[in-house]
C-alpha cells in the first residue's frame, strides 16, 4: 500500500511541476504591446468612466476572418484615459479598436466616436511596442485603426 502511495504521489508532483514550468522559448509566446491615450469628450457628453470603453486589437487570420487578440487594460485619468494592449503577435496587420458604450452622445446630440491621426494598421515585432492615441468624433460613425 506504501508503493502504492509512493508511486502515485512521485506521478502527481511530476506532473504538476512540468505543467506548472512557464516555456518563455515558445515561439507562441507573444510579446507585442500597443499603447496610447484616449482623450474624452468635453464634459457636454454624457458622464463617461474610462472603464465604459471598449478597447481591442484585430487582426485577420489566413481564412480571411477577423479575429481579436491581446490584453487590453484602460486606466483613468483627468479627462483622458490610458491604455495598453500586450501579448500581441508579432509581424501581423493590427487595427486597434477604442469603442464608447452604446447610447453615449456628444454635448451636440451626434454619437460619439473614437479616431486616430494614423488610419494605418500596426505591425510590431518581438519585444516591440507602438503607439496610437484617439480623440473623440462627433460626426463619426465608427471608430478604429
Amino acid at each position: 500500500m506504501r508503493l502504492i502511495l509512493t508511486a502515485f504521489c512521485s506521478i502527481g508532483v511530476a506532473a504538476c511541476s512540468h505543467a506548472t514550468v512557464p516555456n518563455d522559448s515558445r515561439s507562441d509566446a507573444f510579446n507585442g504591446a500597443v499603447s496610447g491615450v484616449i482623450v474624452l469628450p468635453d464634459s457636454g457628453a454624457n458622464a463617461l468612466d474610462c472603464t465604459q470603453i471598449a478597447v481591442f486589437a484585430t487582426t485577420t487570420d489566413d481564412k480571411g476572418s477577423t479575429l481579436r487578440v491581446g490584453r487590453p487594460s484602460v486606466h483613468q485619468g483627468q479627462g483622458r484615459c490610458s491604455y495598453q494592449i500586450t501579448d500581441l503577435p508579432p509581424a501581423l496587420a493590427l487595427t486597434i479598436h477604442v469603442e464608447p458604450p452604446a447610447g453615449v452622445r456628444c454635448g451636440n446630440g451626434a454619437s460619439l466616436a473614437f479616431a486616430t491621426q494614423s488610419q494605418d494598421t500596426i505591425s510590431l515585432k518581438d519585444d516591440e511596442g507602438g503607439l496610437r492615441d484617439f480623440h473623440p468624433q462627433c460626426s463619426a460613425t465608427t471608430s478604429m485603426r
